[in-house]
């Protein structure tokens, strides 16, 4: 989903995103047999509206019965998977830092990822002196 601000629309960012996410959700309303694939959603509002924003989102996907993905960094949004466990899966794409370098093996797993690499890449880039 490329969003992006527009002066000439007036819409900022954030209102071109919720245009966008409305027209998911109509267009599931008129056609259930759609794939959903949303990445980082609500990037445009603080951490808490994001969080309930994205959760809310996701009940009325699966109030839907939609099929899709949906990408997170945000852990509270993984946990709901344990109100939905039988709809919902965690998968993720782990990284390991080795020799001062991070490693991909690009293999899908379940769970959420437990490397932690913007700290590391940070430092790396010497935008953190610590």
């Amino acid at each position: 989903m490329r969003v992006n601000d527009s002066l000439q629309d007036n819409d900022s960012y954030f209102f071109a995103e919720l245009k966008r996410l409305k027209r998911i959700i109509e267009t599931l309303r008129e056609n259930p047999n759609c794939i959903v694939l949303l990445d980082e959603i609500l990037r445009g509002t603080n951490s808490d509206d994001k969080q309930a924003g994205t959760i809310g989102l996701i009940r009325q996907l699966i109030d839907y019965q939609a099929i899709g993905v949906v990408a997170t960094h945000d852990l509270a949004v993984c946990q709901l998977t344990d109100e939905f466990p039988k709809i919902l899966s965690n998968q993720c794409f782990e990284v390991d830092i080795k020799d001062n370098a991070l490693h991909f093996d690009y293999q899908l797993r379940k769970g959420i990822c437990q490397n932690k690499s913007a700290y590391f890449l940070m430092r790396q880039m010497e935008i953190l002196s610590v």
